[in-house]
């Protein structure tokens, strides 16, 4: 009977790295576009064209840092999205699709303008000092006490298909 030939050992492959809390990533040199509950910090201005997955994870989060920037990539996965500002000023535009199955919020200080599709099963929320802006789609929306909603770039209108609460936000 003849015998099987040997098989060359194959190295075992490395875990995928996640962002994960306490191991910030930035956006001009990402060691992961996948979230596991850690930040996404946009360090400088610019166009990024990079793909992220959400894990359902809580914590995931893109903190604009008071940069004015732009993602053309998607952003999609089973988590949850806070977009966040530790700086002051700047905005963030969404320019492609954003599907979740977790809740997005808008936080205080951040500013995201929906230029493109945003989607959450869970829906979108703009807290009490976060600004929403743009001229894209958007699915099930809630403007909390505060929360600003800014259609437009500069004119303009956000199509909502879904629910709408306008919760004593800034119109």
């Amino acid at each position: 009977m003849p015998l099987l030939p040997l098989l060359p050992l194959l190295p075992v492959p490395e875990p995928i790295p996640t962002i994960v809390p306490g191991l910030p990533a930035k956006a001009t040199a990402p060691y992961s576009q996948i979230f596991n509950g850690g930040t996404l910090i946009i360090d400088a201005p610019g166009i990024y064209s990079d793909n992220f997955f959400a894990r359902n994870t809580p914590g995931n989060s893109i903190d604009i840092a008071g940069v004015e920037s732009t993602f053309t990539g998607s952003l999609f996965g089973s988590g949850e999205m806070n977009f966040i500002n530790s700086g002051q000023g700047g905005r963030l535009d969404l320019s492609g699709v954003t599907f979740l199955n977790g809740p997005i919020t808008i936080a205080p200080g951040a500013h995201v303008a929906a230029n493109g599709y945003i989607f959450s099963s869970a829906g979108l929320k703009v807290v009490g000092g976060g600004k929403l802006s743009g001229e894209g789609l958007l699915g099930n929306t809630a403007i909390a006490a505060n929360g600003i909603l800014a259609p437009g770039n500069s004119i303009g209108e956000l199509v909502v298909f879904g629910d709408f609460a306008f919760q004593d936000g800034i119109y």
